[in-house]
């Protein structure tokens, strides 16, 4: 995670004392900590751990979150999978989860990895959001055997 343009680490207290705006006739915005626990929820279930995790809120207010979790799983000698998470509490872009060997996730809203997931603020955003992360973790067990066979013949 990089946090470069006045985005700041906190505390996952911190992070779980940001509450949504209400929602307008279209758009629903979803709490910071509802998005993490949605990932963290479908992770835990997935059989995957979680080794360490960074967040961090933008100057606006907290409006934008950005998280980077490390999974314990590894790919490879020194090389574990990756968790990237991003929401705003404004439209503009949509909630997003991001895996792989390594992910970039940037206050100035890059967002990359291996498998990308986003769905929009929309009145069953949360729950199609829910749902493709439901599907990534579980075609992550096949992307690191895939992977760690990548990096193997890299190393080779």
């Amino acid at each position: 995670m990089v946090t470069h343009c006045g985005a700041r680490e906190v505390s996952r207290e911190e992070l779980d004392r940001i509450e949504a705006p209400p929602p307008t006739q279209t758009w629903f915005p979803v709490r910071h900590s509802t998005v993490v626990e949605s990932v963290t929820d479908r992770l835990l279930s997935g059989g995957f751990q979680i080794q360490k995790a960074t967040y961090a809120l933008s100057r606006q207010g907290g409006a934008r979150m950005f998280a980077t979790l490390d999974l314990t799983t590894a790919l490879s000698v020194g090389v574990t999978l990756a968790v990237g998470i991003r929401n705003r509490l404004r439209s503009l872009f949509p909630l997003g989860f991001c895996a792989g060997s390594r992910c970039f996730v940037c206050d100035n809203l890059s967002f990359t990895a291996d498998l990308l997931v986003a769905r929009k603020h929309t009145r069953f955003g949360q729950d199609r959001f829910r749902e493709a992360i439901a599907q990534a973790v579980v075609s992550l067990a096949q992307f690191q055997q895939v992977e760690g066979d990548r990096i193997r013949r890299f190393k080779n």
